[in-house]
């Protein structure tokens, strides 16, 4: 990737990150969206669907595969939306 390019996402999306799963920076920002305006992150699959994106799933899968995320995806997982690995 040029470093032109990569200047021009940083400036769409300064936490975007090349290393980390599109999916992930997609679906990151809606469950933290989600909550800013009051709504709570789904326990279950299937009950609620942001932008054609599944937040229970996402967010399941999170807690379920803790153990293979990157320390950062971690650390914003835990602070900003408080989800834990599951037990």
């Amino acid at each position: 990737m040029t470093e032109a390019r990569r200047d021009e996402l940083d400036a769409v999306d300064p936490g975007w990150c090349p290393v980390w799963d599109t999916g992930w920076q997609r679906c990151f920002p809606l469950a933290q969206n989600l909550l800013q305006n009051g709504g709570a992150l789904p326990v279950a699959v299937g009950k609620v669907i942001v932008q054609g994106e599944d937040l229970g799933r996402w967010a399941t899968a999170q807690r379920h595969g803790w153990e293979q995320l990157l320390p950062a995806l971690q650390w914003l997982l835990d602070n900003a939306l408080g989800i834990e690995p599951a037990e």
